[in-house]
């Protein structure tokens, strides 16, 4: 950790490379006030207005799952949703270009990232998330809560005005039956988004990068094309929370309030 703080005061993309490691990893550098740098320190991340700060090496450090908590003013009390464009110039877009980049394989090219911001699905999530502290106590954040892509070739304002987000009732038979799919990469999503926006002469496309609760995935179970819910446990009446497509980088939910569609990526 020491030799990754090094680097980020030469360059923040090494920094968020070497603490991300796999695209999961739960701390990201944000530009918050270069005057006055903190560490953000989400030890539970279900009470999410309990922040741990310290002052560290002159760097502005920030936790990625306080973006999970929606953040509206007292001018904002009536609005059910907005949706804001990041700055380029902020670490909070970097770091979302950076799991995009890195995971597209050189497909796409960041036009503009949205944060979608949703009282009820964000409301839904945090209450999964309580669910999943209580019921994986040895669970740590980063093992609880995934950063993964979902591509749809529905307009994605159908998705982030909704009360439910992604929809398990409008979902698809796929490999793993009815549900809603979400890839460990950009490249794999890729292949489900449609071109829905023209900017300045510019075809774009939009993925939405969300947070997931998978739990304990069943992993390539069989007959999986058939199921509507995840399977039962070995020798158990209890099902899996998910399951995982691993020959595919899928993980596939079978229940709304798991998922919660974060940002979207508009790229050509």
């Amino acid at each position: 950790m020491r030799r990754a703080i090094t680097q980020v005061q030469q360059n923040h993309t090494d920094f968020l490379a070497q603490l991300e490691g796999e695209p999961n990893h739960c701390l990201i550098v944000r530009n918050e006030d270069p005057l006055s740098p903190y560490i953000v320190d989400y030890r539970r991340i279900d009470e999410p207005r309990t922040l741990k700060t310290k002052n560290r090496s002159g760097l502005s450090t920030f936790n990625l799952y306080s973006a999970i908590e929606p953040r509206f003013g007292p001018d904002e009390r009536n609005l059910r949703h907005k949706q804001t464009e990041l700055a380029k110039e902020t670490l909070e877009f970097k770091a979302i270009e950076f799991q995009f980049r890195n995971t597209i394989g050189g497909a796409g090219q960041v036009h503009s990232i949205l944060k979608l911001e949703n009282k009820a699905i964000q409301a839904n999530f945090l209450n999964e998330l309580k669910k999943n502290f209580e019921k994986y106590p040895d669970k740590v954040p980063s093992q609880l809560i995934k950063l993964l892509f979902h591509g749809s070739k529905a307009d994605p304002k159908l998705i982030y005005e909704s009360e439910e987000g992604l929809d398990i009732r409008r979902a698809a038979f796929g490999l793993a039956g009815q549900g809603i799919y979400f890839a460990d990469t950009a490249a794999i999503s890729n292949g489900y988004v449609g071109v829905q926006l023209q900017v300045d002469g510019q075809n774009l496309k939009s993925m939405f990068v969300c947070f997931v609760l998978p739990g304990e995935s069943a992993e390539n179970p069989q007959n999986a094309n058939q199921l509507r819910q995840p399977p039962n446990k070995p020798n158990s009446q209890e099902l899996f929370d998910s399951v995982h497509m691993a020959n595919r980088q899928h993980t596939v939910l079978y229940t709304n309030a798991k998922a919660y569609p974060a940002y979207l990526v508009r790229y050509t």
